[in-house]
């Protein structure tokens, strides 16, 4: 089943996938880290990432909703510059990150 991010209250604390729906208003420069700065579009951003570890999805989720947080992994550097505009979640033990971007490529094409 696939959910959609109303309030961080509904997020289950169960491991699963989740998909962030980002979106960006303007074009940007944006330093992602190590690997440097890119121009970022402006339009929607998709990223799909588990949460396999302890809280599982409100966790993991949460980490995502907040603004303020230490940058570690490259994706907090572009959700620094953009706002979340949703989000989607399984709560299946399935790893189903690949699938899902698969998907998401599919619709893309």
């Amino acid at each position: 089943m696939l959910m959609m991010l109303l309030r961080q209250s509904e997020i289950p604390s169960e491991p699963g996938t989740y998909l962030l729906i980002l979106y960006a208003n303007r074009s940007r420069r944006v330093s992602i880290g190590k690997l440097g700065r890119f121009a970022a579009e402006a339009g929607f951003y998709y990223y799909v990432g588990s949460a396999f570890g302890s809280g599982g999805l409100k966790a993991r989720l949460g980490r995502h909703c907040r603004r303020t947080k230490s940058l570690r992994w490259h994706i907090d550097y572009l959700r620094e510059r953009t706002a979340l505009a949703g989000a989607y979640w399984s709560t299946s033990l399935d790893k189903r990150e690949a699938y899902w971007v698969e998907r998401l490529n599919e619709h893309a094409a």
